[in-house]
């Protein structure tokens, strides 16, 4: 056997809509069972094969959609409808379809760049948006959340390059996910609606094509244009009597007022590039990493103005800041005993007895920044803690700003910031690596081949 998708744009439209009911019905049914047996799992704290479900039910929401997209679109434009249908078993072309109802594009034009963005085969990101050359985020995060793999790094091209593996169970990718709930993916949402409407039945698709096959987006096609033409299409069905509202559940409404653009007119599928053009569009790549870093490592080679306060100053003032924290985790523990804190110095009786300001260390710290300090430590002390922050380290314009920001802030403020300074000073006394941005990602999904 072999796939006859394509096939469905030969049929009449009472052919059509009869044959796209049916799978559609099939397609839910697989939709349903795929993501109640993942939140089952997530239920069990198995994180890796309940997100590797949810991908399933994801990539089977989108047949949906892609189906009546190829239905949205005009009879007469059969390219285009043969070219929608074969999105129904390309990964990338169905991924773009799930992430699609999570976009919130202002027109058309924006909900194509995001779509060229999403086929592209390399692509650059990392911390500063230039540390990796990555592979087709789609086509790897897939791969990568089922498959295990021996993986090379591709962002240089040249040896050593780092090899690792990538796997599925890694427990580290699915910390967040047990201290959350479980959450349906948008597309998943789309289609159970479409289907508690009835959107998916002869009739329903039948207005369906009679509502959208007139709509031809533009470049410069609103959002307005296309929400008109969702509420069209729901006032209809309700009107025909084919959608009740009665059977419909919270958010179901929502998600059918928020079907995203028609992607017919506009390639959806991953690039397809010959190998030479890969191998430019590679170097291309290498060569704007190169010159982002060049540009950076000129950037934080920039050290002026020298900080205004010494490191040994630092050094006590940071000493007092610990020493604070440490008063602090001390009298949060004598809230739980009911006594004196270690300080001696503060009776807790309950939470709403202690006040962080009387903490003696803590006085000591902001009478020591408002009277003992000039107002370029100060300024020093905003821009050391603030420098820590950025992953470029552009200590000109960090020092700058705190200039300009001293005197709106107190000395509570710049006291709360009192783990960062010696990290700041530290920083600013580091000399700028060679080469930025090589190695594998943290999560182990840098450049692969």
């Amino acid at each position: 056997m072999e796939s006859a998708i394509k096939d469905l744009a030969q049929l009449s439209d009472t052919q059509l809509f009869e044959t796209v009911s049916e799978g559609a019905t099939h397609i839910v049914n697989n939709v349903s069972r795929l993501n109640t047996a993942a939140q089952k799992l997530y239920d069990l704290e198995d994180f890796p094969t309940s997100r590797m479900l949810r991908h399933f039910a994801t990539e089977e929401s989108a047949k949906i959609l892609v189906l009546l997209d190829s239905l949205r679109c005009p009879r007469k434009k059969s390219m285009e409808v043969s070219r929608t249908l074969e999105c129904f078993n390309d990964h990338v072309g169905k991924a773009i379809y799930a992430k699609a109802c999570d976009w919130r594009p202002v027109t058309f034009k924006d909900m194509h760049s995001y779509v060229e963005y999403e086929r592209a085969l390399f692509y650059l990101d990392g911390p500063s948006g230039y540390d990796w050359i990555f592979k087709n985020e789609i086509v790897q995060s897939r791969e990568n959340l089922i498959y295990v793999d021996y993986m090379r790094d591709i962002t240089n091209d040249n040896e050593p390059r780092d090899r690792y593996w990538v796997y599925p169970d890694n427990d580290n990718k699915y910390i967040h996910e047990k201290f959350s709930n479980f959450h349906t993916p948008a597309s998943v949402t789309l289609t159970l609606a479409m289907h508690r409407a009835n959107i998916a039945t002869v009739s329903g698709l039948r207005i369906i094509a009679d509502i959208w096959r007139s709509f031809n987006p533009t470049p410069t096609t609103h959002v307005s244009e296309l929400t008109d033409r969702n509420h069209l299409t729901v006032n209809t069905l309700h009107e025909c009597g084919i959608l009740d509202n009665n059977k419909l559940e919270e958010g179901d409404e929502v998600a059918l007022l928020t079907w995203s653009f028609p992607l017919w007119s506009i390639e959806v599928r991953k690039q397809r590039k010959p190998r030479k053009q890969q191998q430019a569009d590679m170097e291309k790549l290498r060569k704007e990493r190169k010159n982002f870093n060049e540009r950076r490592r000129e950037i934080e080679a920039r050290r002026e103005p020298p900080p205004a306060i010494s490191k040994e100053k630092i050094e006590v003032l940071s000493e007092i800041y610990w020493n604070a924290e440490k008063e602090r985790e001390e009298l949060y523990l004598a809230i739980s005993r009911n006594k004196k804190s270690n300080s001696g110095s503060i009776k807790i009786s309950s939470a709403g007895d202690m006040r962080h300001d009387d903490l003696p260390s803590l006085q000591r710290l902001k009478k020591k920044i408002r009277e003992e300090l000039t107002e370029d430590e100060r300024i020093s002390l905003l821009a050391l803690a603030w420098f820590t922050r950025y992953e470029i380290a552009n200590w000109p314009a960090v020092y700058e700003h705190a200039r300009d920001a001293v005197k709106s802030v107190n000395e509570v403020y710049i006291a709360g910031l009192g783990s960062q300074w010696l990290l700041g000073y530290i920083r600013w006394s580091t000399r700028p690596s060679s080469e930025a941005g090589n190695g594998p990602a943290d999560d182990g999904t840098s450049l692969q081949e």
